[in-house]
């Protein structure tokens, strides 16, 4: 795997888990903090769309089988994430699932893939 193709899928990775932070957040907050409600609401405006522009690279260069199972690492990040920031509680199975999933992603890792020749077009 490339460098730029797999820096291209951690930060497609770390806006996946930024907006869900900022979503998680924004909903624990009341109204008393609508300020802080607004200002994280444009910030999830702001990851959203720069997580749509990163698909949209990914896509239009590399084939959609091949990229598309690495963001299936956002759920085991994003149990990582929940114990970390918001105190959730850590289960075995999770733990279980989410070496299944990492298992698969490495092996999917492992194979061959080619640019998409045919990006763009209609098939």
């Amino acid at each position: 795997m490339s460098l730029k193709l797999a820096a291209a899928i951690v930060l497609m990775l770390a806006l996946n888990l930024a907006g869900a932070f900022l979503i998680k957040t924004m909903s624990g907050l009341g109204s008393e903090n609508l300020s802080w409600v607004v200002l994280l609401g444009l910030g999830v405006v702001v990851v959203s769309a720069a997580r749509v522009g990163t698909w949209l690279a990914l896509g239009k260069r590399f084939q959609l089988s091949f990229i598309h199972p690495f963001l299936s690492l956002n759920y085991v990040l994003a149990v990582f994430l929940g114990m970390a920031a918001f105190d959730e509680p850590f289960r075995a199975g999770r733990l279980v699932g989410g070496v299944i999933i990492a298992a698969s992603v490495v092996l999917l890792s492992r194979s061959s893939h080619a640019r998409d020749q045919d990006a763009g077009g209609m098939p």
